[in-house]
């Protein structure tokens, strides 16, 4: 006989010989399978690298590429897979003393390939900074040495006491190239790195925080 569960459960076995150790093995099979999928990384959202502070990182006096990160980074072997994306999310700000209009570019890479490269509006010069948010994807495909990615820059506009925050292409966001022949091995472990470039050196841009996760 067998005990009916509420979907998406299958039903339990009830041996008749409550010493059936078959049944029982079966029964704890099915619920490290049930475990394994519910509560591992198999079916959830997982972070892989969160960092926050105030600020966590700041990019300024140059124009050279610098990573946000004071220590290297890295995402483990088989997390991308072949048919999982790594979605990326920073927020900041930037402040543009330079007199003209002026920005930055950030860049994401994985396994040391450029899969990002998201230049920013232009921000008008102000004593006032402006804040910026950047989302990126890289989505396997079909393939553990198949990759697609995109990625985006929004800033705020409506801030108050400051007019004409940022001049933009309408949408108020600027898109990266999309990247649709990415060969990076994700089967094994590969270096993720996020990097600011300020157009100017008069530009200072500053992460708040960063959250890069397997959706």
């Amino acid at each position: 006989m067998a005990i009916a569960l509420p979907y998406p459960y299958p039903q339990l076995d009830v041996p008749d010989n409550p010493w059936d150790s078959f049944a029982l093995l079966r029964n704890l099979q099915f619920l490290a399978n049930r475990i394994d999928t519910v509560g591992g990384a198999g079916e959830q959202s997982s972070a892989l690298l969160r960092f926050t502070s105030n600020p966590y990182a700041t990019v300024t006096g140059g124009t050279s590429e610098v990573s946000i990160f004071p220590t290297a980074q890295s995402i483990a072997g088989g997390v991308l897979g072949t048919t999982r994306t790594l979605r990326m999310t920073a927020i900041g700000d930037v402040l543009n003393n330079t007199g003209g209009s002026s920005g930055f570019t950030l860049r994401a890479k994985y396994g040391g390939t450029t899969i990002l490269t998201i230049t920013s509006l232009l921000f008008t010069s102000s004593g006032t900074r402006k804040g910026w948010d950047a989302y990126g994807y890289l989505a396997a495909a079909g393939a553990s040495n198949r990759q697609y990615s995109r990625g985006s820059i929004q800033a705020s506009f409506n801030i108050p006491g400051v007019s004409g925050a940022v001049s933009d292409d309408g949408n108020g966001t600027v898109y990266s190239s999309s990247h649709s022949s990415i060969t990076v091995d994700s089967s094994t472990t590969q270096s993720y790195d996020v990097t600011i470039q300020p157009a100017n050196s008069a530009v200072s841009v500053r992460v708040f925080g960063l959250l890069v996760e397997r959706i």
